[in-house]
């Protein structure tokens, strides 16, 4: 009896460790599976996600004839003539145009030096070619030209026959030319250059440093040069020359004087109606003249 029940208790037990190591083994293998899912969840993106598609932006096409925009400068006779201009220098402003149906830029070429007056209605194309129709009160007429802007973009060249239009982009030498005639031109019905009359300072100023005591200068009529627009600067004393030397405006308020103690560059600035004039140098020294 005793080894019966051995034998069955021996069984029973064979059994419960069989159902044990059964179940240790189903766990094992479902903590492998969570595992391995939730990993592949973490890392795998859902490609079906519906996110908004970034589009890359389209460049705009440009403008090609963007570069004639703008303003423009030339001396060239026959540009005077067509838009009727009395100053060695004209200027035309090329204002923005717009596409017509059949490709063509069609605008306006005003006068800057006019309250932007029209001077020309322009077409533009095919091509690099231009028409301009000039209107009233300039010299009615119409001309056609093949043009080109130069690669830094400053110049534009109108070609017609041998003699082609070359104009300068800005206002460098009208601008200058201008300041010129204002400080050295004879007002009208006289033929001699104003006269400027120096601050107390001024005067003192130009006494202490070139030993001149004067009461009034004159500039007399620039003309064009290599370096500018120039003439001779006359010191008076009583109406009689006591001294002076040479001025030339290099550019936009930058002149370059010498009354004795070489080539002094300064900055220059024509105020309240051109009617007064500043000398300013580098080491902060004014002259200051007012027209009389």
């Amino acid at each position: 009896m005793r080894t019966k029940a051995n034998r069955e208790m021996h069984r029973i037990f064979t059994l419960l460790v069989f159902v044990a190591l059964s179940v240790a083994m189903s766990g094992c293998g479902g903590s492998s599976t969570t595992t391995s899912n939730n990993t592949n969840a973490a890392t795998t993106p859902d490609v079906n996600r519906n996110a908004p598609q970034t589009q890359a932006q389209q460049t705009p096409t440009p403008d090609p004839v963007q570069a004639i925009y703008g303003e423009w400068e030339t001396d060239n006779q026959d540009a005077r003539a067509m838009s009727g201009g009395s100053t060695q220098f004209v200027r035309w402003k090329i204002n923005p145009g717009v596409k017509d149906q059949n490709g063509l830029y069609i605008g306006k070429l005003t006068d800057p030096d006019r309250n932007n007056l029209d001077l020309a209605n322009y077409k533009i194309g095919p091509q690099t070619t231009m028409n301009l129709e000039f209107l009233p009160p300039a010299p009615a007429g119409s001309a056609t030209y093949d043009y080109e802007v130069s690669s830094d973009g400053n110049t534009l060249t109108l070609k017609t026959g041998n003699q082609p239009i070359v104009l300068k982009r800005g206002t460098a030498n009208r601008d200058m030319l201008k300041d010129a005639a204002a400080i050295s031109s004879p007002p009208a019905g006289s033929t001699v250059p104003p006269v400027w009359e120096p601050t107390s300072n001024t005067k003192n100023v130009i006494k202490t440093k070139s030993n001149i005591d004067f009461d009034q200068a004159r500039f007399t009529n620039a003309m064009p040069s290599g370096e500018g627009y120039g003439g001779q600067m006359e010191l008076l004393l009583s109406g009689s020359r006591v001294g002076g030397g040479t001025y030339i405006i290099t550019s936009k308020n930058s002149v370059t004087l010498d009354i004795g103690a070489g080539r002094t560059p300064a900055k220059y600035a024509l105020e309240q109606n051109g009617d007064l004039l500043k000398i300013t140098f580098g080491d902060g020294t004014e002259w200051v003249f007012n027209r009389k």
